[in-house]
């Protein structure tokens, strides 16, 4: 597709000013089907904007950071149609003008990668009610709505309309109070068939793939244990490390000579699983990889993050037909034990940049040595180990694998192999290479 047709197809044609909707006599709005779509004011979608870059599915990528930004201040500064595929890689991505637009598709990557962030932030439970930022397809331009069934206060509030609300004709007391008691009689009601309705629903409607995923660890009565990969940096310039003592000195004194670290994407990944496990009321602890002992991990179900800066991670694997090699360089990678000639994802670490593909495991187990529900995240680099958090916690992801795998998956062991595009050193979306079940 040429730049022309391009732009073209990304005009975004500026939303009609909705007609004025009557209040109910309970000042709730009209159900959407009989209501026009409320646009939330300017300050409503900054402050949705600040919550969604603080979310931690975007606090993993500042691309998508920047990009939502910008879009989202465009559009509200009046530049919808300005927002095409080569001005964004202009001003976003600091793209030559003249850039290819079909040979880079950096733009086209990082918009698709909002919407997936997107579409997972307001599935999740506590945020469906807010002011909603989204990206349709076929547009770089967001749009702003409210949720369908917000109270006219709120939408009151959202929308900046501070005029008093209409209201109603007083009734007569006796009117009233008829009103009253029909009005309580029908809330009792309603109450008790819903009461039954979501007895039932929940007796007999299928788990989200969410849920499925993280069901044995979850039922355990024992809190889990993430068991988080660090990494290790010793001050002191020697023959191994001749640059590290360029540090050694903070602002605040010396510091220790060993100094523990977490990378910034394990610790993201950290955060995701925690809130996937406050969101179900699970107790969790966190310990480094260092500080956790093989009697903790008997003691009840434990998460795995990282790979080749989590010793555990690298043991637990050994056993299993898809695990984590090294050499004795710079060179790591996975290999099949089926194919060992096989080096998938292979990196030299000593470059500092991943490379365009990385690989990643993900492994939800019985541990054999410690009887315990076991699940393990790792990237050849931690870019994958991000990458493998982004996909057990998508209900998207999840649930088109599992509408592959064996019908009985929940009561077995599973391995997973992702493929990741890497681009300016962020992974993209995660696709499944390869599984086995058994």
């Amino acid at each position: 597709m040429n730049d022309s047709a391009q732009d073209s197809a990304n005009k975004v044609q500026p939303p009609k000013t909705p007609l004025a909707s009557p209040e109910t006599d309970s000042g709730i709005l009209p159900p959407a089907a009989h209501a026009p779509i409320r646009r939330p004011g300017p300050e409503a979608v900054r402050e949705q904007l600040a919550k969604l870059l603080a979310s931690p599915r975007f606090a993993s990528s500042q691309r998508c950071q920047h990009l939502l930004t910008y879009v989202v201040e465009e559009t509200l500064g009046g530049n919808a149609d300005s927002l095409k595929e080569r001005n964004i890689g202009i001003a976003v991505f600091k793209r030559d003008p003249a850039y290819d637009t079909n040979a880079d598709p950096t733009v086209r990557v990082a918009v698709s990668e909002i919407r997936k962030k997107l579409a997972q932030y307001y599935y999740e439970p506590g945020n469906q009610d807010q002011v909603r930022i989204e990206m349709p397809m076929g547009s770089y331009a967001p749009t702003f709505s409210l949720a369908d069934y917000a109270s006219e206060q709120s939408v009151r509030a959202a929308t900046g309309d501070l005029s008093p609300a209409a209201q109603p004709t007083p009734l007569p007391a006796g009117a009233l109070r008829s009103r009253l008691i029909w009005l309580a009689a029908g809330m009792a009601l309603a109450a008790a068939l819903i009461a039954v309705s979501v007895a039932g629903w929940s007796m007999f409607a299928p788990q989200s793939p969410v849920d499925a995923f993280w069901a044995q660890i979850v039922k355990s009565p024992n809190p889990v244990l993430l068991c988080v990969g660090q990494y290790g940096y010793l001050y002191g310039a020697s023959a191994e490390h001749p640059a590290a003592s360029v540090s050694a000195h903070g602002p605040v004194g010396n510091l220790s000579s060993e100094l523990t670290t977490v990378i910034l994407d394990d610790a993201i990944t950290q955060a995701m699983i925690a809130a996937q496990l406050s969101a179900r009321n699970k107790t969790y602890s966190i310990l480094s990889e260092s500080k956790t002992t093989y009697e903790d991990l008997q003691k009840g179900p434990s998460v795995i993050l990282g790979a080749f800066n989590n010793p555990w991670a690298i043991r637990f694997t050994q056993s299993m037909r898809y695990r984590f090699q090294h050499d004795a360089g710079q060179f790591q990678w996975i290999t099949d034990s089926n194919s060992p000639n096989v080096a998938m994802g292979k990196q030299n670490l000593d470059q500092g940049v991943y490379g365009p593909e990385e690989y990643a495991i993900v492994a939800r187990i019985i541990q054999p040595e410690t009887k315990q529900p076991t699940i393990i995240l790792g990237g050849v680099t931690p870019a994958g180990t991000l990458a493998a958090g982004n996909f057990v916690t998508s209900p998207q992801l999840l649930g088109d694998f599992l509408k592959t795998a064996p019908k009985d998956w929940q009561t077995k062991n599973l391995e997973i192999v992702l493929s990741i595009n890497v681009i300016d050193n962020q992974p993209g979306p995660p696709h499944v290479a390869a599984s086995v079940v058994w």
